[in-house]
Order: structure tokens, then C-alpha cells, then sequence
């Protein structure tokens, strides 16, 4: 259930990051907005997915039918993981609706992914940016 939901939220999240330059926007702020949040999601839920489940496979792109067999077959390397969670916190703002990632949610899940990954002196540095 809670591997269906994560692969699930990161493929929606992929999505949106590979497609965004297919929609229309009034102007870059309001694209970088959109962008933000789908690097925050699909950060929160490979997060999740590491911390739940240990090495599993980066997926960094929409996932089509052939690409499967590869993921499957493919297992991910701990030392590259910080690279990989790729948030965006100045691309979000602290004035969203209620339900969106914020630049404070940015900071806090950058903060548990660098004690995750033992990167301490990172993980003061995001925390004291809340």
C-alpha cells in the first residue's frame, strides 16, 4: 500500500517536471511556482521510499513501459542521493494555498534528508534558514 501510493505521488511528480514546458504560463514565476513544488514532492516521496524500503532506484523522469525492465534491474548508489532530491525551495513561496509546499516545508524536508544522509553541518544550515 504505502510503496503503490510513493511510486505513485513520485511518478505524478515526474510528470509534471518533464511536461512543463507543454503548459501555458502567465509568466516565469508562476512556471518556477509549478516546478517547485513538483521537485518538493518528488523529493518528499523518494525520500520515504529510501527511509522505508533502503536502496531503491532514483526514477528522475516519467516513467514509460520499457523503462520497467530497466528500474527494476537497476539499484541506486547512496553517494549520489543528496544530488538526487534536487528541491527548489527558492522557486516557493511562504504565500500558497493551504495544502502547497512552502518554502519552510522545503527547508524542513532538506533538513531530515541531510541527517538522513549524515550531512549534518547541512542539516544545521537548512534548519536555522526556517
Amino acid at each position: 500500500m504505502v510503496l503503490g501510493k510513493c511510486l505513485q505521488g513520485d511518478q505524478y511528480a515526474n510528470l509534471v517536471i518533464t511536461r512543463i514546458d507543454v503548459a501555458a504560463f502567465a509568466n516565469e514565476a508562476e512556471r518556477n511556482a509549478v516546478l517547485g513544488m513538483a521537485y518538493f514532492h518528488r523529493s518528499y516521496w523518494y525520500y520515504r521510499l529510501t527511509n522505508q524500503f533502503g536502496d531503491v532506484p532514483f526514477i528522475g523522469k516519467e516513467i514509460t513501459s520499457q523503462d520497467w525492465i530497466f528500474i527494476q534491474q537497476k539499484r541506486s548508489d547512496p553517494e549520489e542521493n543528496k544530488e538526487r532530491y534536487g528541491i527548489r525551495a527558492e522557486w516557493c513561496s511562504d504565500n500558497v494555498d493551504r495544502g502547497r509546499a512552502t518554502k519552510g516545508a522545503c527547508a524542513h524536508l532538506l533538513t531530515k534528508i541531510n541527517l538522513a544522509l549524515g550531512e549534518f553541518d547541512d542539516a544545521i544550515a537548512s534548519a536555522s534558514s526556517l
